[in-house]
C-alpha cells in the first residue's frame, strides 16, 4: 500500500535525497517509493515554489567577516560577498531555483 506524505514530509524528503548523494532511483528504491511518483512530487513542489526565499541577517557575532551572505536553499548553500552585483546575484538564484526542479 503507497503512503500518503504532506508536502512538506515531499519536500524533507527531496532534501534527504539531494544531500545523500545517491541517485533519486537507488534513493527511491532503498525506501520502497516509485521513483516516477518522485519524480513527480519533485517537479510539482519546485513549480508551486514561489521562487523567493527567506533571507535573514545573523546576529553580528556569527556573521563572517567582510559582511559575506550564506543563501541556503534546500541542500544547497552559497556564500556570496556583499560587493556582489544584486543583478548577478539575482540571476543566479533564478538559475537555481530552476536547477531545483531537476
Amino acid at each position: 500500500m503507497t503512503k500518503r506524505r504532506t508536502a512538506d514530509e515531499w519536500r524533507a524528503l527531496i532534501a534527504e535525497q539531494q544531500s545523500s548523494g545517491q541517485t533519486a532511483t537507488a534513493f527511491c528504491r532503498a525506501r520502497d517509493i516509485d521513483p516516477s511518483w518522485f519524480s513527480n512530487r519533485k517537479r510539482t513542489l519546485a513549480k508551486a515554489a514561489s521562487g523567493f526565499a527567506l533571507v535573514t541577517r545573523a546576529p553580528a557575532a556569527t556573521q563572517a567577516p567582510g559582511g559575506d551572505v550564506e543563501i541556503a536553499l534546500g541542500a544547497f548553500r552559497m556564500r556570496v560577498t556583499s560587493s556582489v552585483s544584486p543583478r548577478w546575484l539575482g540571476q543566479v538564484l533564478q538559475e537555481w531555483s530552476h536547477g531545483a526542479a531537476d
